[in-house]
């Protein structure tokens, strides 16, 4: 704060508006947002000293905010196509082992609770300590199947997740096949802010801190209705894979409110993160044919290394809160919002290729962005 602003608010804070103000406020007074009773001319110009008077809601003085939140969320994740449903334009002649004519087939991503628990501390100066913790599990299914498995035409579901050359006998066509994702995200913020007013009607905290992420995913894939070409068939295959991840990094960020009336204000929050994150992945598979004796392939993969990885959060939605008791010492409040975070690059489960669909596209590396609404509850004493 500049030596003139710092002169300002001492005289402010020794007025005998704002010594008024400290009593319980007259009916019809003017309340500042968030903040304790005072008229416009009493601040006049001096938005930066908003926080030093209103924090939160007396005058001058500590305080302690108590948010919760309860989330409705999707998360959604690149990468997790299961099944090619083939549908061949001709028979295949026999040199030519497979006429890919074909779509994705991936998860029907489900929207889930969430829940998250925020606790701030104001200083007397206008700088504030946040801790927040947000905790979201998310079960996603999806089953298809094709009507019409045929070896000779190789009409069918390909599997995206067996072990390449598994099956070198039977051509690899199913008529069902089952994914299912089981998410567990747990993220811990540590922040230290300052808030300003830039103007009567918009305030802006800027942010610095600490991010923790907990994303542990488990993938669970299987094939079944297998063709039957002579004596050979294709048995019920399956794919299980985990992968969990935990992060450590650098935040910043930035929360505004835009206030328009009543108590009534937009929300408008972004937020970034540098993690350096530890990846655990593990595969097992077990794919099993007849040719024409039960032929039975499993395997075991694990690997485990760091990386950086950015992370971004973002909320926009609209917010009221208002102060009561004498004094104006408690505060409430309550915000309905859109909210999304996304984090680059988080599976990292290994996608083997196999030779029928081996120039084919599909990623080999996905994204994770849960997205949804947001309500939350706002005390302030």
């Amino acid at each position: 704060m500049r030596i003139k602003d710092l002169f300002l608010t001492l005289a402010l804070l020794n007025s005998p508006a704002l010594l008024e103000a400290g009593e319980c406020c007259p009916p019809g007074a003017w309340i500042a947002p968030n903040c304790s009773c005072l008229e416009a001319k009493d601040i006049g110009t001096l938005y930066s000293a908003w926080p030093n008077l209103c924090s939160p809601c007396p005058p001058v003085g500590w305080g302690e905010t108590f948010e919760v939140s309860f989330l409705y969320w999707q998360a959604q994740e690149d990468g997790l196509d299961f099944a090619i449903k083939n549908n061949p334009t001709y028979t295949p002649t026999p040199t030519l082992y497979a006429n890919v004519n074909g779509q994705f087939i991936g998860l029907d991503f489900n929207w889930e609770p969430a829940l998250k628990l925020n606790g701030s501390m104001i200083f007397p100066n206008g700088w504030d300590f946040d801790f927040r913790w947000t905790t979201y599990y998310s079960r996603s299914k999806h089953t298809t199947s094709h009507a019409a498995v045929d070896a000779n035409t190789t009409s069918g579901l390909y599997p995206l997740w067996l072990l390449p050359n598994a099956y070198a006998v039977t051509p690899p066509v199913y008529g069902q096949a089952r994914g299912l994702w089981n998410l567990h995200l747990n993220t811990f913020d540590f922040e230290l802010g300052a808030n300003a007013f830039l103007t009567p009607r918009v305030s802006l905290r800027f942010h610095g801190g600490f991010k923790c992420i907990i994303i542990d995913q488990k993938y669970r894939v299987k094939y079944l209705n297998g063709i039957t070409n002579g004596a050979n068939q294709m048995l019920p295959s399956r794919a299980a894979l985990s992968n969990d991840c935990f992060g450590a990094g650098p935040r910043i960020g930035f929360n505004s409110r835009w206030f328009v009336a009543y108590g009534w204000s937009i929300a408008a929050d972004i937020a970034g993160s540098m993690t350096l994150n530890r990846f655990k992945m593990k595969r097992s598979d077990s794919d099993r044919a007849l040719a024409p004796t039960l032929n039975q392939k499993t395997s075991y993969f694990r690997e485990k290394y760091y990386a950086f990885r950015p992370n971004l959060e973002a909320l926009l939605g609209a917010s009221w809160d208002t102060c009561y008791g004498c004094n104006n010492r408690y505060s409430f409040g309550f915000m309905a919002a859109y909210e999304l975070q996304y984090y680059w690059e988080q599976n990292m489960m290994p996608q083997l290729v196999s030779r029928p669909i081996s120039f084919l596209s599909f990623p080999s590396r996905g994204d994770l962005h849960c997205h949804g609404l947001t309500a939350t509850l706002r005390f302030g004493f």
